[in-house]
């Protein structure tokens, strides 16, 4: 055993956030929910986690901070295994915080105020700790208006930013979101990926993971893409490269994004390659008019 790290562990350590080896659950002892997962989340990167209905995405995302135990396998957050003693357990849920994707799983106070501040309550911090922990909290997510709403009065989209406002307050490095615009109209969903968008530029240090089986959030939003599939992460790497392998997606019961399909079409009707490949309606009305109407 080497008695010290060389410079490659190191540099590994610093650009992983979370890093999954040969991870193995499930949860009647007879079916492998998790079939031998690998993961990696660096720095401050936006990743998307895709994958159909009964991919496995949900039980993959609580492990990361100890609400399931694996059968196999290790769990490393910013450079510590994960441990499952009360000590252990409790370090980890300030690093690593899990938004579910019911909203009314995680909002269990009467009022705003009280819900956000429970994880801080939890930890034992002062009432003027507390305070300002919910003060920031509800700022970071721009909704200090809610501070002493009702949490059953609000909209799905509100009670979300609440929801993530109640894991911000714990001061988490890691925030994990299951399904993140389930549930909500075009306009919220917008709205709550810019209000995520805005957290990661405030703090370049923040890694993101998000479950979805929205490719079309992903391929856009994300800066890397992981595709799972009956409990594998089968292809993980670029949104381009990942999304737009017709293989892949096809055998993940998955459609491959809109914009990337007609921009292959694009690209075999084009003389020439058009360039980095689009992520929005905008982009790919540019590549159109400079290739296709010139």
């Amino acid at each position: 055993m080497r008695a010290h790290k060389d410079e490659e562990d190191i540099k590994r350590d610093a650009e992983n956030m979370v890093e999954v080896q040969d991870l193995w659950f499930s949860y009647d002892k007879k079916k492998w929910v998790l079939k031998g997962v690998d993961m990696k989340l660096k720095r401050g990167d936006k990743t998307a986690l895709v994958g159909s209905t009964g991919a496995g995405k949900t039980t993959l995302l609580l492990h990361l901070n100890g609400l399931l135990t694996p059968d196999k396998g290790k769990i490393n957050i910013s450079g510590t295994f994960l441990s499952y003693n009360k000590k252990a357990l409790t370090e980890v849920r300030k690093r690593v915080g899990i938004v579910f994707q019911n909203p009314n799983d995680q909002i269990v106070a009467p009022i705003v105020f009280q819900d956000v501040a429970l994880g801080p309550v939890n930890l034992g911090l002062t009432e003027g700790e507390v305070k300002e922990r919910v003060k920031r909290a509800l700022n970071e997510i721009n909704i200090e208006d809610l501070r002493d709403r009702k949490a059953h009065e609000l909209s799905e989209g509100e009670k979300k930013k609440v929801a993530i406002a109640g894991v911000l307050a714990m001061e988490p490095n890691i925030l994990v979101l299951d399904e993140p615009t389930s549930g909500l109209d075009p306009e919220s969903s917008e709205d709550l990926l810019n209000t995520i968008d805005s957290l990661c530029e405030q703090n370049d240090n923040m890694s993101v993971l998000a479950a979805t089986h929205d490719v079309e959030l992903a391929y856009e939003w994300a800066d890397r893409v992981m595709v799972m599939r009956e409990g594998e992460i089968v292809k993980s790497g670029e949104p381009y490269a990942v999304l737009g392998d017709e293989a892949v997606i096809k055998s993940s019961r998955l459609a491959m994004p809109r914009v990337l399909k007609i921009y292959k079409g694009i690209e075999m009707m084009a003389s020439e390659n058009p360039g980095m490949p689009p992520k929005s309606v905008e982009e790919l009305l540019k590549v159109m008019r400079d290739n296709l109407w010139r």
